[in-house]
């Protein structure tokens, strides 16, 4: 009997691999949104101490007004007292008076320096007695005061007054028109100069510390 033929090894043929299928395109995710930053929390305020001024509620806020406004005050005296002269000169009246020479030094410098500054050759001596004057202090009791201190300084000033005429306004006018008759009353006779030149010299003394006098500002009428 023939033997029967092995059957030839036949190998297998690789099966073509399957080809993945192709994803579907997916749009990449959009970059989050940043979330708004919060606001940083306010801290609260804290209490005043017990040493510390609490500050002054709006409904002082004009009191505060004036009171910065009077601190102020020379400059607007003088711009007010030219003011009147021009205004009102029928009612400036001359006067004499006698000025701790030392002072009246004083003044016609810081005259002379103003009309500089304003550029107004117009500003007279007058004008500055008269802004003085009327920012004395209306007791009596005050210009004794005011008249002592300045009395103690001038111990050793052995220079005299000379007399001189100013023009003054009203309230000036009045105040040294009654001033003799005034101190008389009060037992501090013949200190009328003392009493004049104290005020004059708190009014330079006030005029220095604001600086340079400067015009004052032109108002425009509203349209």
């Amino acid at each position: 009997m023939a033997r029967p033929e092995p059957e030839p090894n036949v190998e297998a043929k690789p099966q073509p691999e399957a080809k993945p299928k192709a994803e579907p395109k997916v749009d990449p995710d959009p970059e989050p949104e940043s979330e708004p930053e919060s606001e940083p929390e306010s801290e609260p305020e804290s209490e005043p101490d017990g040493d510390r001024e609490a500050e002054p509620d709006k409904s002082s806020a004009s009191t505060r007004g004036r009171r910065s406004r009077s601190r102020a005050w020379a400059h607007k005296a003088i711009h007010e007292s030219y003011a009147d002269a021009k205004l009102r000169s029928a009612k400036w009246k001359s006067h004499g008076f006698r000025i701790s020479p030392d002072v009246l030094t004083r003044l016609k410098d810081r005259l002379n320096a103003d009309r500089r500054s304003t550029g107004n050759s117009g500003l007279a001596i007058g004008h500055y007695v008269d802004a003085a004057l009327r920012h004395v202090p209306s007791a009596i009791e005050d210009q004794i005061e005011m008249a002592e201190a300045f009395g103690e300084n001038q111990l050793w000033d052995t220079e005299k007054t000379q007399p001189s005429t100013y023009r003054v306004g009203e309230e000036a006018y009045q105040l040294a028109s009654n001033l003799k008759l005034t101190l008389q009353e009060a037992a501090f006779g013949r200190r009328g100069t003392q009493v004049v030149s104290a005020g004059i010299e708190r009014f330079l003394d006030a005029l220095d510390a604001e600086g340079p006098l400067q015009r004052p500002d032109r108002r425009r009428p509203e349209r």
